[in-house]
């Protein structure tokens, strides 16, 4: 099946996230902060779980050809 998450999936992905995200009540949408984010800062959710971001880069990208891309962000490409 196939499950569309509207809201959440017009948020970045990072293997260092900013937030987390997951359904409240009445499938609400909720975002917490993982991080300080200032003004200006891009808020950026995992599309893999936390057991998966704390594996290896090549792990990780394994986990996101769901996706179709290749993660490139800060984690990834220090690395």
């Amino acid at each position: 099946g196939m499950v569309m998450f509207d809201t959440a999936s017009m948020m970045s992905h990072s293997c260092k996230p900013t937030a987390c995200w997951h359904y409240g009540m009445g499938d609400q949408f909720v975002a917490r902060a993982r991080t300080l984010i200032r003004k200006g800062d891009e808020v950026t959710i995992s599309y893999v779980s936390d057991l998966d971001l704390v594996r290896s880069t090549e792990e990780r990208q394994d986990r996101l050809e769901g996706w179709r891309f290749r993660c490139s962000c800060e984690r990834c490409s220090e690395e």
